[in-house]
């Protein structure tokens, strides 16, 4: 079989694959410099959190598809299933990191059926409601006026000059009660 692998060039040195998954993990972490600073944080969460106490002394071969699944459908008892997809995104992307750098022939966590993702029911107000939310506002009624009916952001309002907004703003909300 090893001579089968390497004629079709997918062997794979079983000794880089025996490192474990708490190693791998921080290095594979260390590697990840595009990333924004907010993203490294919830990886380090995830793995400090979760991988690294359930599967840090393995070793990256050990670990198999089956149990990654058990293990994905335990943390969804108990977690939101976004928190699950983020975790095991994690763990699969180390995995992959082990692949390309030729420690795996495959990543075991790949195909791992996840959590349903809960669509979260939306509340909206309605016209009587705006308005009395603004009549509370005091002088910010015409800001909270057009963020309810603009569907800007707090952040696109703000970054908007006040010499281009409010003018046209009043003008837009004196029709309004």
């Amino acid at each position: 079989m090893v001579e089968l692998s390497k004629a079709r060039g997918s062997y794979v040195d079983p000794a880089p694959a025996r490192v474990t998954v708490e190693t791998w993990a921080r290095d594979w972490l260390r590697s990840q410099s595009q990333l924004k600073p907010t993203t490294l944080v919830g990886y380090e969460s995830a793995l400090s959190k979760h991988i690294i106490p359930r599967w840090g002394r393995r070793s990256l071969s050990d670990i198999g598809y089956a149990e990654i699944q058990h293990w994905i459908s335990d943390l969804s008892k108990n977690l939101a299933p976004q928190t699950v997809r983020n975790i095991y995104a994690v763990f699969s992307l180390v995995f992959s990191f082990a692949v390309r750098d030729g420690r795996l022939v495959r990543n075991p966590a790949e195909g791992i059926q996840l959590p349903r993702r809960i669509k979260a029911k939306r509340g909206y107000l309605t016209h009587a409601q705006v308005h009395r939310l603004a009549d509370e506002c005091g002088d910010s009624r015409t800001l909270v006026l057009f963020l309810a009916y603009t569907g800007l952001r707090w952040g696109e309002a703000a970054a908007r000059r006040q010499r281009q907004s409010i003018p046209a703003l009043r003008s837009l909300f004196m029709l309004s009660v």
